[in-house]
């Protein structure tokens, strides 16, 4: 009878309760996964666990390695001890029971491994133990005896979920130091039981309190011992709290850490599932920590290529984890929402550099005190030492984004640490960047670039962090739109680019404890253009608003309808040709240098849009004819076109298959002044460019690259006109820039303020 009850719930709960995303049929498998495993025992039949006839005559022991063969069903329905163990057919957790499997040796899954838990009352958890981490080899792409942990090979698959909860909320206003009783947004699903995390909020606060609920009533919520302080912060901000039980769990222990690695063709379901004790590490040799053991993650996606995609990881939990937690190295098209990552090692959203991966989607995610190991060798910066941790690397790809997200609590070196880090690469990727929070860190956001991709940061909100934005290194393109940076600084490093640097619309508030909110400080190379502040409040410095303290390669500023409420100062220490210029939203614009400060005539336009750029959709072949891809182009200036990037056809976008491709950019243009203006385009291959639905360049021949310029169009400030650009290439001479000048502009790229893609 419980058979059937079985049965007929395994059917409805999948139908109903999966949320699993579909499978899609044309998926490019990874190539085989050399999975070789010597059971001891083979299930004859579907059937329990517990039921001899299931195996044969005899239930497998501890010291067995069973195989469940394709095309037999086992049912978990009782705790489990093997040496190992390998999953062809499916193995089922019963929705009915308590159920732990453990293991001594790999658990290798090539058919289906489920865990589904109805109710909190019953857990599932799969647990490694006796590891010994010294004994791990990492790397390579197949499994390893002496690596322990969960293989998920060949077309593998993990149909993981817990029963759903809020996996993180924010508290409703102040927590007291000392109350036992706290009220959040929204605590669904939370149990008497459950352990939170509360995380720090103060002003050079760490403390990111655990506590356990002893009772609760709707989103007010009784604590087993009274917590610290978590003060809002700014009447804005207040502190994140974190679900941290899930009922389906997987573990090593915490004297040997265990980890997941995948490698399938088919797209994985992982929901509300709690991960501990994963991601060794082991002694490499010269120096007295130990090191990360490569490619032994706590959830390792490892070259799935188009086979993950569709994946999704949401609502988890990953705790003491010592090595990267999630992990999406050249395996595409994986969401990952929702997650915690508390007190983990390393940067727990990360994946090799300079691998690329796609369509990766972080959002939602919680990211709670990231700890590091000072002094052990990093991958990520060619074996110099650990200075500290990251809580996302933003790495290489196309179509990766990254989405309101909150990192509390990292620590590190800021010149290369942050919550958010863009690493120095041959090309990065731009990422989508929207709503993401940093606080109570060493370091909020990070750049190292040195190349002419244009990147887009909006609506950040950054606060109580030693710096706010560490934006470097050289020369680049970068735009934050938008956001709030509350005591904590803005430090330039880096030179403008065709485009610049740009801050607009954002507040800058040193809260009275920063000396000046925004500084520019040295840059080992000059720019092309100064660095922008645009409809700016910069406010609460302790000593000013503005210092300019670059001292060798000229990089000068722009200060823009901006609110300034403090000094705007070039330090003593500043380079003689430094400039700064000043145009208020009213008033008399002026100028500031070493010999002082002198009234100018304005040079920028008062009239600005909010565009966020063009339609671009981009085709296989020359003739627009096999769209590969449509997305949003904030600014049309892409010079990492002539870039071979591997695995590549070009650097254009990772489905363009070979050097003739085309592209069609269509949206509005907004002029910033009634005047006459000029466009131009330069390119290598065929251009063509309406604007007002009137073709004023026609270039349609493939050439070497050259800049193409219309005759004057006369335009109104403030008006949007229709614009359409058509771009071909043939060979690999690909570039694109597109720039527009009137009387009162000098010829520059048309910024993305002005550009709307309706």
């Amino acid at each position: 009878m419980q058979t059937l009850q079985f049965i007929a719930f395994y059917l409805l709960f999948s139908f109903l309760g999966a949320g699993e995303p579909p499978v899609k049929k044309d998926v490019i498998s990874c190539a085989p996964a050399k999975t070789a495993f010597s059971g001891s025992i083979v299930s004859v039949r579907s059937g329990n666990w517990s039921d001899a006839a299931t195996w044969g005559g005899r239930v497998p022991g501890p010291n067995d390695a069973p195989v469940i063969a394709a095309g037999n069903t086992v049912i978990a329905d009782r705790n489990v001890s093997v040496a190992g163990m390998q999953v062809a057919g499916e193995l089922i957790y019963s929705p009915y029971h308590s159920v732990a499997i453990q293991s001594t040796k790999n658990i290798l899954v090539t058919g289906v491994l489920q865990m589904r838990s109805p109710k909190n009352s019953v857990i599932h958890a799969l647990r490694f133990t006796g590891i010994d981490e010294r004994k791990y080899e990492g790397g390579g792409m197949d499994m390893l005896e002496s690596d322990i942990g969960l293989w998920v090979m060949q077309s593998g698959k993990l149909q993981l979920q817990g029963l759903a909860k809020t996996s993180w909320t924010n508290a409703l206003g102040a927590i007291v130091a000392g109350s036992s009783q706290i009220t959040v947004k929204d605590a669904a699903g939370w149990q008497t039981g459950d352990e939170l995390i509360i995380t720090p909020t103060a002003s050079e606060a760490r403390n990111a309190d655990v506590r356990t609920i002893t009772a609760i009533k709707g989103n007010t919520i009784t604590l087993n011992t009274p917590v610290t302080a978590h003060p809002m912060i700014n009447n804005m901000w207040t502190a994140e709290v974190g679900n941290l039980t899930r009922n389906v769990r997987i573990e090593g222990t915490a004297g040997g850490k265990s980890h997941i690695f995948i490698r399938s063709s088919v797209a994985q379901h992982v929901q509300n599932v709690a991960f501990r004790y994963l991601g060794p590490r082991k002694d490499l040799g010269g120096t007295y920590v130990k090191e990360q053991v490569a490619g032994r993650y706590a959830l390792h996606f490892h070259h799935c290529n188009d086979g993950s995609d569709g994946t999704l990881v949401e609502g988890c939990v990953m705790r003491d984890i010592d090595n990267h937690a999630y992990v999406p190295h050249v395996s595409h098209g994986i969401t990952m929402t929702r997650n915690i990552a508390f007190n983990c090692m390393e940067a727990p959203f990360w994946w090799d550099l300079p691998d690329a991966t796609h369509r990766t989607v972080w959002t939602h995610n919680l990211v709670v005190s990231p700890k590091y190991l000072a002094g052990a060798v990093s991958f990520d910066t060619k074996g110099s030492p650990t200075f500290g941790a990251h809580g996302f690397v933003l790495s290489m790809g196309d179509d990766n984004r990254c989405d309101s997200n909150v990192v509390a609590g990292q620590q590190g070196l800021e010149t290369v640490n942050a919550a958010y880090d863009w690493e120095e690469m041959p090309i990065e990727s731009a990422w989508i960047f929207k709503g993401n929070v940093a606080h109570n860190s060493d370091c909020g956001i990070r750049s190292w670039q040195n190349n002419g991709k244009n990147h887009v940061l909006e609506q950040s909100i950054v606060y109580n962090c030693k710096v706010g934005v560490n934006h470097g290194a050289y020369v680049n393109n970068y735009t934050y739109n938008g956001g709030y940076l509350y005591n904590s600084v803005f430090e330039d490093h880096a030179a403008g680019a065709t485009n610049g640097v740009r801050v607009e619309n954002m507040i800058l508030d040193g809260a009275g404890q920063v000396p000046y909110p925004f500084i520019m400080v040295e840059s080992p190379a000059k720019g092309t253009r100064p660095v922008l502040l645009r409809n700016c409040v910069i406010k609460g410095g302790s000593k000013g608003a503005i210092l300019n303290n670059s001292s060798n390669a000229l990089k000068s500023l722009d200060v823009v309808q901006c609110d300034i409420r403090g000094e705007i100062k070039l330090s003593p220490d500043a380079g003689s040709g430094e400039v700064i210029r000043v145009q208020p939203e009213k008033g008399q614009p002026y100028i500031i240098t070493k010999q002082g400060r002198d009234n100018i005539d304005p040079f920028a336009p008062t009239i600005w849009g909010t565009g966020e750029g063009l339609k671009g959709v981009y085709f296989n072949g020359s003739d627009f004819d096999d769209s590969v891809e449509t997305r949003i182009d904030p600014l049309i200036s892409f010079p990492e076109w002539l870039i071979p990037i591997p695995g590549h056809a070009t650097g254009v976008h990772y489905r363009i298959r070979d050097l003739r491709y085309s592209i069609r950019l269509t949206g509005s243009v907004q002029p910033q002044f009634t005047e006459d203006y000029i466009f131009s385009i330069e390119a290598g291959g065929g251009v063509r460019l309406w604007v007002n639905d009137k073709l004023i360049i026609d270039r349609w021949r493939d050439v070497y690259t050259a800049t193409y310029t219309s005759d004057a169009i006369h335009l109104e400030a403030g008006k949007k006109y229709a614009i359409r650009l058509e771009y071909f290439n043939k060979d690999d001479r690909s570039s694109l820039y597109f720039y527009w000048q009137s009387p009162s502009l000098p010829m520059e790229l048309v910024p993305q303020s002005q550009l709307y893609s309706e």
